[in-house]
């Protein structure tokens, strides 16, 4: 290639190379920092059903509370468990139920052979009372709803036949509500299955969801301020957010299709309603606009959809993590007012996802993910993650590329790289000849190389004579021979040089004659 070309060519691509390198390292597109997850600690806790970092001991230090399906424990922040005890089928609630201004949970569950009872633990496990249900079903739902407003919490508590009971602090049953209406008990559309707090205009009430889509919103007394039958699909989930943040929770229920509604607090009237296309998994809030005055929602679906709407149910982005969407919780890593959202599946897989649903780093854990739940556990933003038989509290650390690690630095190698491998190329030597013609020679070259055809014409001659060679072969070959000689003495006379004839004696007179003529002079004889 010539030379020249080669050096426009090298030029133009490091250019171009240096072009995008100064784009990508102005623009940010080649990050050099990432998040990652790291392990604290992990402990053995199979089938989790319920995870909350909380503080239940009163020292200033949050705690694991954990429930699975026949126990209930708490984990220390060094993941050493303090506290447990086995219950049978139990479902748990946190609240401050004796007006210590620590929380305290309760547990309800059926004890071998005997009616439902509710059994309130302080932090550290004393137990503060313990209560028989004699109307109460098996366990599906509890939570703790502050009616009075005075800091101290009752409990509402649902069960499989859409049974509602509530409780004070102290553990006397204040009420008592029948959800499923004429459902049957072994009825699975009876099954309460949304359970939670909605904060109204000075006061507090309780809304509840069974299977069949029946939702009710309770006052303190247990009295009903609004029904909604006309859920379109089975319901699968009920939370409620104050998502316009004008001091009043929205409903937020999903159903087995992917229907979401928001149900206004006041009278229940349908503010808006979405659909994901498939079963709703989980809703939990987020904030992920920027504008700390309304909250968001995310929604999970069963075959792998996670899609978050505003206030007004607009969609503000969508993911994929993969898989059945299990759980979702929020951690605001870099203290942006943005929440980045952790998602996990039941083929335990957990992905974080920034504001905008780009996947900053996912994880593989054996077994599917049960529960998540985020906080800070010690000094530092933490979230328990519960899979198959083990819980596990991670941490995101973000890593940071040396100094030198950019595009700038990589493109300038790459510039390099081209231009050596340009100058190698345009520094190899040229291969040698295989065959040099007369005017690449010196007089002592040409000299030799004359000599060199006359012997080889002697000696073509000597085996024409003895019958080895050809006439016809013999006449073209010397010939040739004869040619070379001559271009060879012309190149040789060219270059000053004398030429001095080598000499040979006719074979018919004996007179001298030169090397390679093929007559005498003297007397006519052709010399083969």
């Amino acid at each position: 290639m010539n030379k020249t070309v080669t050096i426009i060519l090298a030029i133009t691509l490091m250019v171009i190379v240096m072009t995008i390198s100064v784009i990508l390292f102005f623009t940010g597109a080649a990050p050099r920092e990432k998040w990652d997850f790291q392990e604290v600690w992990k402990a053995y806790f199979p089938g989790a059903e319920s995870a909350k970092i909380i503080d239940l001991t009163g020292d200033k230090v949050k705690d694991v509370f954990l429930q699975s399906e026949s126990e209930v424990a708490i984990f220390d922040a060094q993941g050493q468990k303090i506290w447990s005890n086995i219950y049978q089928s139990p479902a748990t609630t946190m609240g401050d139920f004796n007006g210590d201004g620590t929380d305290d949970f309760v547990v309800i569950y059926r004890p071998e052979e005997e009616s439902v009872r509710a059994t309130a633990y302080t932090g550290q496990g004393q137990e503060l009372w313990s209560r028989a249900l004699p109307n109460f079903w098996e366990p599906s739902r509890a939570t703790s709803v502050d009616f009075e407003g005075d800091g101290v919490r009752e409990i509402v508590a649902g069960d499989i036949s859409g049974h509602l009971v509530c409780l004070s602090s102290q553990g006397e049953i204040l009420w008592e509500y029948q959800l499923s209406g004429p459902l049957s008990v072994s009825s699975e559309e009876a099954y309460v299955r949304g359970l939670d707090d909605v904060p109204l205009a000075g006061t507090t009430a309780v809304a509840a969801a069974n299977y069949a889509g029946q939702i009710v919103l309770l006052d303190g007394r247990g009295q009903a301020l609004w029904k909604v039958e006309n859920f379109p699909e089975q319901l699968r989930r009920l939370r409620a957010y104050d998502l316009d943040g004008d001091g009043r929770s929205e409903v937020i229920v999903g159903g087995k299709y992917g229907v979401i509604w928001s149900l206004s607090s006041d009278e229940g009237k349908q503010l808006w309603s979405q659909g994901i296309g498939q079963r709703v998994q989980e809703i939990r809030s987020v904030e992920v606009d920027g504008n700390p005055a309304t909250t968001e929602v995310a929604v999970g679906g069963k075959i792998g959809a996670l899609v978050v709407y505003n206030y007004q149910g607009q969609r503000l982005l969508s993911a994929s993590p993969g898989g059945k969407v299990n759980e979702i919780a929020t951690i605001d890593l870099d203290d942006d007012g943005r929440d980045e959202i952790l998602v996990g599946t039941n083929e335990g897989k957990l992905v974080i996802y920034d504001h905008q649903g780009n996947s900053l780093q996912s994880k593989i854990f054996t077994g599917e993910i049960t529960r998540l739940d985020a906080g800070k556990l010690t000094d530092e933003d933490q979230f328990v993650v519960a899979t198959g038989k083990q819980v596990s509290l991670l941490q995101m650390a973000l890593i940071k590329a040396p100094f030198w690690y950019n595009t700038l630095v990589a493109g300038f190698i790459a510039c390099l790289a081209i231009a050596a491998g340009a100058w190698a190329i345009t520094n190899i030597a040229p291969a040698p000849k295989l065959q040099y013609s007369a005017e690449d020679m010196t007089i002592e070259g040409l000299r030799a190389k004359r000599k060199m055809y006359l012997e080889s014409l002697h000696e073509l001659k000597k085996a024409h004579q003895t019958g080895q060679v050809p006439t016809e072969s013999y006449l073209a070959r010397s010939k040739e021979l004869r040619e070379q000689i001559a271009l060879a003495e012309a190149e040789m006379m060219k270059l000053g040089a004398s030429i001095k004839p080598e000499m040979m004696k006719c074979p018919n007179c004996g007179g001298s004659i030169e090397l390679g003529s093929d007559k005498c002079e003297y007397c006519g004889q052709t010399v083969i």
